[in-house]
């Protein structure tokens, strides 16, 4: 049976036309989102499903340049590598307390900071954030701050960063993106003998100021036992 008979008025045809195109644009939408939104503490917090919304994906990197072999350049221990929009890359060697800017094919430009305990100054570094006016933030995380440098490597004030709750926390990871921050940190209390670990991810203000908690776990260890509490 063919769809487009010639019997068929051309309406009629662009009708079904139409609808076979929205019938594949149905088949092939983008997987919807099982989540919800709530209110905790008069923030926002978003809670997602244990499992993914869309497919695997497999990315297989492909090599640009390399750095650290041959060269004059002696690496203590790499822990973070992010990338500018201008192809620029930094490089945080938390061992030896230096960030490398390297160029767009693999040259190193110059250093930036220093281990110490002043302005622009930095001790067991943990991970970069590259934030707006090509500033650079260090962060380090006990006690959890950011130490940041301007383009010039001149210290600028750092950020303290914080679960939003007043607890001394320690950041796992930060993502910077444009006016916000994603992070996870951890943070524990002692009372009475027991431990309670509580786990945070939310979005920030580029203050370290928490707008969003996006998940939030508390772990009490007490006595060789330990129990677990998720969200609510």
């Amino acid at each position: 049976m063919k769809i487009f008979d010639r019997t068929l008025t051309p309406a009629i045809r662009a009708l079904l036309a139409t609808v076979l195109i929205l019938t594949a644009m149905t088949a092939w939408a983008a997987p919807v989102w099982q989540g919800r939104e709530d209110y905790e503490d008069g923030i926002l917090t978003v809670y997602n499903t244990g499992g993914p919304t869309g497919q695997l994906a497999v990315i297989k990197p492909e090599p640009q340049w390399r750095i650290g072999d041959e060269d004059e350049v002696i690496f203590g221990l790499v822990t973070d590598a992010q990338r500018a929009n201008n192809g620029t890359t930094y490089l945080l060697d938390a061992v030896m307390s230096t960030v490398y800017e390297i160029s767009p094919t693999g040259e190193v430009r110059r250093t930036l900071g220093h281990e110490g305990d002043g302005p622009g100054e930095f001790r067991n570094a943990i991970s970069l954030a590259l934030l707006p006016d090509r500033n650079v933030g260090i962060v380090e995380m006990m006690p959890s701050h950011m130490v940041v440098l301007d383009h010039e490597g001149l210290p600028r004030p750092s950020i303290e960063l914080g679960d939003g709750e007043g607890e001394r926390s320690h950041v796992q990871s930060i993502t910077v993106d444009g006016d916000r921050m994603v992070m996870g940190l951890f943070s524990t209390r002692f009372n009475q003998g027991n431990a309670e670990i509580r786990q945070t991810l939310g979005t920030f203000d580029l203050d370290g100021t928490l707008q969003h908690k996006v998940l939030h776990n508390m772990e009490t260890q007490s006595g060789g036992n330990i129990s677990i509490s998720t969200g609510e």
